[in-house]
């Protein structure tokens, strides 16, 4: 099976320890059980050609139930801003305005210190350069804000129910684990399995929200990664290994 990415979380399992011992001049074994922390391997499938179009067909689905449950898309949802004023409002307007002119007039400040050369400058170029810094970072994030209050009015659109629908049906049908690693072993003959079963949409999807919901550490654990690395493989931030890497480091 090919794979985007693989990970591993620790589970605790009772194991079966043999421990032998010598009574009345004869060697027996005594079995026991302990609990111990046992990794286990996931893995987020490789799709192929035929999934892919598969996935693109539930997307249209989903998109359609929303639209019939009167939800509307983004570009209805647009043109009624647009018709009412815009997004944002009068406020939020002229404090982008002006965000938008302080940081022009702070990064052209700025690109004229920085092209001075690190030995020519002088202790007060130094400070500026360090105090433009601060100030750029203070603008943006500034920006970040206003941007993510218009970012929420999308959240209830017809194109965001359906992306949220598919990534769940991503995560049923990319999802494997090593099924002897249940037992703590790990048996290389032997294929991953789909971790919520195969079999009818329904039942699969209402394991995903239980398991979701359930307040166990090892499935809390599972569901963050498992919806961050497949969300970022449906938003186009990760197609190869690397980029799995990098994002995990980003998890972490």
């Amino acid at each position: 099976m090919k794979t985007l990415h693989t990970f591993e979380i620790e589970k605790e399992k009772k194991i079966k320890v043999d421990e032998k011992r010598v009574e009345d001049g004869k060697e027996i074994t005594v079995s026991s059980e302990t609990v111990k922390k046992v990794p286990i391997k996931f893995y987020i499938k490789k799709p192929t050609r035929s999934l892919l179009d598969d996935g693109d067909l539930y997307y249209s689905i989903k998109l359609s139930e929303g639209i019939k449950e009167g939800l509307l898309t983004r570009a209805m949802l647009s043109k009624r801003f647009v018709n009412d004023g815009g997004v944002l409002t009068n406020q939020e307007r002229e404090d982008y305005i002006k965000l938008y002119s302080s940081l022009f007039e702070k990064e052209n400040e700025f690109q004229r210190l920085h092209l001075i050369a690190e030995k020519d400058r002088t202790e007060e170029d130094k400070k500026k350069i360090e105090s433009l810094i601060s100030e750029i970072s203070t603008i943006q994030k500034d920006f970040r804000n206003l941007q993510t209050s218009e970012a929420a009015l999308f959240e209830h659109t017809a194109e965001t129910r359906a992306k949220n629908k598919t990534i769940i049906w991503w995560c049923l049908h990319l999802a494997y684990v090593d099924e002897d690693a249940k037992t703590g072993e790990e048996n290389k003959d032997k294929e991953p399995i789909l971790v919520f079963g195969d079999g009818d949409m329904n039942v699969k999807t209402q394991k995903y929200y239980d398991l979701a919901d359930s307040e166990q550490e090892f499935y809390q654990e599972l569901f963050n990664k498992l919806s961050f690395y497949v969300t970022a493989w449906y938003m186009g931030s990760a197609s190869k290994p690397e980029d799995f890497v990098n994002i995990e480091k980003d998890l972490e």
